[in-house]
C-alpha cells in the first residue's frame, strides 16, 4: 500500500511507454498491440507529463510523441537518461535528441511490436524479463539495470545528446554490463549508441 491506503498501480512498477498526445487514440491503439509483459502503455497530455513521469519507476522506458507541441519540461526530463524517443509526424523543435520519426501510428506500432521479441531472444542471449529486469544467457535474473533496459529498447540505436551527459550515460551502461558479467559491449557510431 502507498499513500492513504492506495496500492501503486502495476504501470508504476514495470517498464512503461509514455505516450504524449492531446487525445488518447494512439495510447489505446498501442495498448491493444503491446504485451504488458514487455511494457505498460500510459497516456499523458503536456499538462500531465510531470505527474505521469514521476509515477514511472525509475523513469519511462520509452517516450512516444504525437503532438506538435513540446512540453517545456520534456528536455530536462530526458536529459542524460537512456530513453528511446519516437514521434508520429513532424516532431516539435527543442527535443534534446533526434527521435525516431514515423509517418503514422501504424508504422510506430509495427516498430514497437518488434520489442516483444526481446522477451524470447535478445542481444547475445540477454533478454527482457517480464515487466522489469533482464535474464542473462546463463539463466540468472539481473535486476537494477534500468539503463541497460533503456538501451535495449532502442533497437536501432539510442540517440545521444552531446557532451558530458552522453559520456556519463555510456559509463553507467558499461558499469551495468561489466558489473553483471553480461556478454554485451557498447558500440558508438556518431550520435548513436548500440549494444553489440
Amino acid at each position: 500500500m502507498t499513500g492513504a491506503g492506495r496500492q501503486r498501480p502495476r504501470e508504476s512498477i514495470g517498464r512503461t511507454i509514455v505516450v504524449l498526445e492531446d487525445q488518447p487514440y494512439l495510447w489505446a491503439a498501442l495498448r491493444q498491440r503491446l504485451d504488458p509483459a514487455v511494457a505498460y502503455v500510459r497516456s499523458a497530455t503536456a499538462e500531465e507529463l510531470t505527474e505521469v513521469w514521476r509515477a514511472c519507476r525509475p523513469w519511462p522506458w520509452i517516450v512516444v510523441g504525437a503532438s506538435s507541441t513540446l512540453p517545456p519540461e520534456l528536455p530536462d526530463l530526458l536529459d542524460g537518461l537512456p530513453i528511446a524517443v519516437h514521434w508520429v509526424g513532424q516532431p516539435p523543435a527543442g527535443l534534446p535528441v533526434a527521435p525516431s520519426v514515423h509517418p503514422d501510428w501504424v508504422a510506430l506500432a509495427a516498430t514497437l511490436q518488434r520489442l516483444q521479441g526481446l522477451i524470447s531472444q535478445g542481444p547475445n542471449g540477454v533478454r527482457l524479463l517480464r515487466n522489469r529486469g533482464i535474464q542473462a544467457p546463463d539463466g540468472r535474473p539481473v535486476l537494477g539495470v534500468a539503463h541497460l533496459e533503456g538501451l535495449m529498447a532502442a533497437l536501432d540505436g539510442l540517440a545521444l545528446g552531446d557532451g558530458r551527459a552522453a559520456d556519463r550515460l555510456a559509463a553507467r551502461l558499461r558499469a551495468e554490463i561489466d558489473g553483471n558479467r553480461l556478454p554485451l559491449r557498447l558500440e558508438r557510431d556518431g550520435q548513436l549508441l548500440r549494444l553489440a
